[in-house]
């Protein structure tokens, strides 16, 4: 599977995942007795547990910008989906630096390495 992280730290399904999980809470507590929201509760907690045990997210390196041109079906492919990381990240970096957030070292590392990445490509 090709998941990324979409939403901060999750995966588009962990993201699903999680909301929906507290969805569910939060209609148990709200519209059933307490005796029906705890069992409730403890099930969509470990449903969500069980959901983040069993996919867990993909961790960009070197071997993942390898698989993944590999795994495409010519360069094109392959470059436009290195600009789209490079974009991405890149507004990244702009979002935390214009809210005054701590640069994220991690962030940096993934730039330079899809930024050299589309260098020894061309």
């Amino acid at each position: 599977m090709d998941e990324e992280k979409i939403f901060g730290p999750l995966t588009f399904r962990q993201f699903l995942y999680t909301s929906g999980c507290l969805g569910v809470i939060y209609l148990a507590y709200n519209y059933l007795e307490l005796k029906l929201s705890i069992p409730i509760t403890i099930l969509a907690i470990v449903f969500l547990i069980s959901a983040f045990i069993s996919h867990p997210a993909v961790i960009i390196d070197e071997n993942y910008i390898k698989l993944k041109r590999s795994n495409c079906d010519n360069l094109e492919e392959f470059q436009r989906w290195l600009r789209k990381k490079i974009a991405v990240i890149q507004s990244q970096i702009s979002q935390r630096e214009e809210s005054g957030m701590v640069p994220d070292p991690e962030l940096s590392t993934k730039l330079k390495m899809f930024e050299t990445a589309m260098q020894n490509i061309k």
